[in-house]
């Protein structure tokens, strides 16, 4: 398993493949998982986003900046284009305004970075609790 530079992984998501499942998953630069969700794809595109208790199957692939609702999946072998949308029970599109303004994808990573940024100060080192 591979997770790139300022990725988050929400509380009780679950990123990997099980035991019996031979692959690997990677997750590129800036990619948000959310609460609950399971990614199992072979690869997430940098600065995409994994909503809530959204599930990617094995082998799966999503491009660059791509946006998975919560509650949505994709399936196994599946593949999602840069800037695709998956949402409302599988209704696919393609992020106009994210795909026609590099100053958008670049606010994007920016805004993941500083997520990084806030999750680093408010939680807690372990080390510190038993440091005078």
């Amino acid at each position: 398993m591979t997770i790139g530079a300022h990725c988050t992984v929400a509380e009780n998501a679950v990123v990997g493949l099980p035991a019996d499942v031979v692959g690997e998953v990677v997750l590129e630069g800036w990619v948000s998982v959310g609460s609950g969700a399971e990614v199992m794809a072979a690869r997430v595109g940098e600065g995409s986003e994994i909503g809530v208790q959204a599930r990617i199957g094995a082998g799966a692939v999503l491009g660059r900046f791509c946006h998975l609702t919560a509650l949505e999946a994709v399936d196994g072998a599946e593949r999602v284009g840069e800037f695709g949308v998956v949402f409302a029970r599988g209704g696919r599109r393609v992020d106009g305004s994210m795909k026609g303004s590099e100053e958008m994808r670049a606010l994007r990573l920016k805004g993941q970075e500083k997520l990084g940024e806030v999750a680093r100060r408010l939680v807690v080192d372990g080390k510190a609790k038993w440091m005078g």
